[in-house]
């Protein structure tokens, strides 16, 4: 025979336990977007942007709008800081016979786009610099950052 109130009590656990994950997945969405570089004509000359603080967050997602215009394309990096004064390249790593090489990096896109880069994060603040590869008018670049948590 079914206990009828044992079964109701069970659900109502379950029903207790499932608000409490739905809470927690609402509460626990800390994504923080914003805009890093307005959509702007480039120049030849690295130009940065200004410095954004990470926050609790470790991961970001930049969303890029380039716009080629007459120039070759546009060149971009990431820098990190921990004290929002020295500034540090992201780099990429190799190995061979033993030998670690870093070498930075520095992104390039050459035909209008949009698109995105995930980048993860330990410092405290970071900042995007682009350049338009060569001369040229209407090439522009607006970038959105949005922080996350993963």
């Amino acid at each position: 025979m079914i206990n009828v109130d044992r079964v109701k009590k069970k659900w109502a656990g379950v029903a207790v336990i499932v608000m409490l994950v739905l809470m927690c997945v609402a509460w626990g969405d800390n994504r923080k977007s914003r805009t890093v570089r307005t959509a702007a004509v480039l120049t030849t000359a690295y130009v940065a942007s200004a410095a954004i603080p990470i926050g609790n967050n470790n991961q970001v997602i930049l969303l890029c709008a380039f716009t080629k215009g007459s120039s070759d394309g546009v060149k971009f990096k990431v820098e990190f800081s921990e004290d929002n004064s020295t500034w540090y390249q992201e780099t990429d790593q190799s190995l061979s016979s033993s030998l670690v090489t870093h070498t930075v990096i520095e992104r390039t896109e050459v035909a209008t786009n949009n698109f995105q880069v995930s980048i993860p994060l330990l410092s405290a603040f970071y900042r995007v610099s682009s350049k338009a590869i060569t001369t040229g008018t209407g090439t522009s670049l607006g970038i959105i950052g949005v922080a996350g948590k993963i």
